[in-house]
């Protein structure tokens, strides 16, 4: 688990990683926020 929604720790799962495979349930180029823009980056750079 990468990412919840809302404040809390125990909010839904929104994004997981395993590995070299990332996956999200929402879109986060719409969000405004590039931190999982930012991650996706340094795991395509250390492939």
């Amino acid at each position: 688990v990468i990412a919840r929604a809302g404040n809390s720790a125990d909010g839904p799962i929104v994004a997981v990683r395993r590995g070299r495979i990332m996956a999200t349930s929402f879109h986060p180029e719409v969000g405004g926020d590039d931190r999982i823009h930012g991650l996706f980056v340094d795991m395509v750079a250390r492939a």
